[in-house]
């Protein structure tokens, strides 16, 4: 059964999406500046790079705030290093030093560098702005023919949209005889934008794109005197768009959107207003209502904020009311709106329009806001049954409303349990509330069963039932005390009913294990702790016994030096040549080596070693026996 309640929001929505307008609901809050500028001064800190601190630098400038004296110096240390003769590092660097107080850069070969830019071939239109901006920020006069000739050249080479947005910008820099040649190209630029869902604007080629050219449009128009060629609602979804992606940008983007809100907010002929609830969208509540401009600032001129209707579906239900500004807001940003008379709970559309003393303030009509009304819930006529699976009544108990049943019910495991209820609102008309469900909660373990009650025919009324011979099973074999929990919300019912209904004893079919075969079975208990075991060593023998072998290994060369020392050593048959001290010598190290190994090196240290001992002492001892044999000749 439908309600007149969900007919009336079906019709609200209908409502709105056949008469929706374009208007802005959002805004570049405290919040984004503060996240913005910890983001730029976290550059400011840690990057050298020329473009990324030229950005920051500018973004802070444009919101407003300061770079402390130490990053100020460090920064233009870094840009008055700058190489005049490169056109690129001179525009970020000239951007630092206009920003920062007290930086001066020591820049002679700039205007060349700056004029040899129109002069390079195939010069691109957003290297000509930037060279212009080189010599805006730099005080240079330079040539605005040749500039001119070369934008043009760029545009009629390549009429994408970022090179028509960087020419608009850069046109807007040379003198404005020069600059009114291309205010017709403000149309082919805005003619190329794509609309998305009917509320914004965009440009291939990204946020940057779309930003300079909002930049560029309005500040060409400002150099010419005259309104560009943009409708008011080209200029409220260039805003959306800009506003929607205030939070996914680096630091250049950031930079390019920060300056194109500026100049929406700040020109001759276009200030979108931006027009927001700041409170809940219940109507028992006073609604707040925040308007300003894009940067949550006070629009210009005084704004007067009326409530055009409130409709419910087709009906209007209240109109003419007039929001009065809250005293208490300093920003004089916040106006208030009470007394709005709503028939019945459900879902109102809010029509607001703004009168704005400022006739460049667009955006100002058809704005609309979803609110609803809603109402406090009772519950009437709440009864619980219990039955016999034959249908015959064992237990029938009336509980009054937000009361708890005197006794316990008692439910064995063939028997069915039913509660039904009415809900209706304060003033007596019936709801049809979206949740409404009945909790089983086992007093010992506080295992819940949840069954949803069903809507009945008549108006407001509900009702559930369980049979435990079917659904016994949800129960999990759980027997015994249960807490009966009534749950009843609705977003258009101010406070959730969460009610214990009854008391009840409930005797349900033990359940008996699932089998579970291994290869599905899982698992969530600790794993028992894997200790990675290495090989433990071999007893050794005690050391009285190591030391005897020892002893005995090194008998034989103690038996040679005693020998030696008893009958003396014959050299007479040694020959004379150098190669004689060098092999024992090199003998020796060879043992050596081996005692080392021994004791402390691994076997590749050890073969690094020998292969240089060991082929000193090949050649030694080859060259001895060569003598030794020519001796004996």
């Amino acid at each position: 059964v439908i309600t007149m309640r969900v007919v009336g929001l079906i019709a609200t929505l209908i409502a709105c999406a056949t008469a929706e307008k374009i208007f802005l609901s959002s805004y570049w809050s405290a919040a984004d500046t503060k996240r913005i500028s910890e983001s730029f001064q976290n550059v400011l800190s840690s990057k050298d790079d020329l473009s990324s601190l030229h950005y920051a630098t500018s973004g802070l400038r444009l919101l407003g705030q300061k770079v402390d004296d130490a990053k100020s110096k460090r920064v233009c240390a870094l840009a008055q290093k700058v190489n005049d003769k490169d056109a690129d590092a001179l525009f970020h660097a000239a951007s630092i030093a206009g920003d920062l107080s007290s930086c001066a850069l020591t820049t002679p070969s700039a205007k060349t560098t700056v004029e040899a830019v129109a002069k390079e071939v195939d010069v691109n239109s957003e290297r000509l702005f930037d060279a212009l901006t080189t010599a805006d920020r730099l005080n240079l006069k330079i040539d605005d023919t040749s500039f001119d000739k070369a934008l043009t050249a760029a545009i009629t080479k390549d009429a994408s949209p970022k090179s028509l947005s960087n020419a608009l910008a850069a046109a807007s820099l040379l003198e404005k005889s020069i600059g009114a040649k291309y205010v017709s190209k403000i149309g082919s630029l805005v003619e190329q934008a794509d609309e998305v869902d009917g509320k914004y604007l965009q440009l291939d080629g990204g946020l940057s794109v779309t930003a300079t050219a909002v930049y560029g449009i309005f500040q060409l128009a400002h150099q010419q005197g005259k309104a560009p060629a943009i409708t008011k609602d080209q200029v409220l979804q260039f805003s959306n768009h800009l506003l929607s992606r205030r939070q996914v940008f680096a630091d250049r983007a950031a930079y390019n959107v920060i300056r194109a809100i500026g100049v929406l907010i700040n020109n001759g002929y276009f200030v979108p207003a931006s027009v927001s609830l700041e409170s809940s969208v219940d109507l028992s509540k006073s609604l707040r209502l925040h308007v300003s401009n894009l940067f949550g600032a006070a629009l210009p001129g005084a704004v007067t904020v009326r409530v055009e209707k409130l409709t419910f579906g087709e009906t209007v239900v209240d109109s003419a009311k007039t929001a009065t500004k809250v005293a208490s807001d300093s920003s004089s940003t916040l106006f208030e709106v009470s007394g709005l008379a709503a028939k019945e709970a459900g879902h109102y559309i809010l029509h607001v329009a703004l009168e704005a003393a400022d006739k460049k303030v667009i955006g100002t009509s058809s704005i609309s806001f979803p609110v609803k009304a809603t109402s406090e819930a009772t519950v009437e006529g709440l009864e619980v049954v219990v039955a016999d699976r034959d249908g015959k009544i064992q237990k029938k108990q009336s509980i009054a409303s937000f009361a708890r049943a005197p006794s316990a019910f008692t439910v064995d495991s063939s028997s069915t349990i039913g509660v039904s209820f009415t809900v209706k609102s304060k003033d007596g008309s019936a709801l049809r509330p979206h949740q409404a469900f009945v909790i089983f909660e086992h007093v010992e373990s506080g295992e819940e069963v949840v069954f949803i009650a069903d809507a009945q025919k008549t108006e407001g009324a509900y009702k559930m039932d369980v049979n435990l011979v079917k659904e016994g099973k949800d129960f999990g074999g759980h027997s015994g005390g249960y807490r009966l929990r009534l749950v009843i919300g609705d977003s258009l019912i101010r406070t959730t009913l969460n009610w214990i209904i009854a008391d009840a004893t409930i005797t349900v079919p033990a359940v008996s294990a699932e089998v579970v075969r291994k290869s599905e079975k899982v698992d969530y208990s600790v794993l028992p702790s894997i200790t990675h075991m290495f090989r433990q060593p071999e007893k050794r023998p005690p050391g009285l016994i190591s030391d005897a072998f020892t002893l005995i290994a090194l008998a034989p060369i103690l038996i040679l030096v005693f020998l030696w020392a008893r009958i003396g050593v014959n050299l007479s048959a040694m020959p004379t040549s150098i190669y004689v001290p060098i092999f024992h010598v090199g003998l020796a190290a060879l043992f050596t080596l081996y005692f080392v190994f021994w004791l402390q090196l691994n076997m590749f240290e050890t073969l690094k070693y020998m292969a240089v001992i060991g082929g000193v002492v090949f050649i030694a001892g080859h060259r001895l026996l060569r003598t030794m044999a020519e001796a004996r000749k």
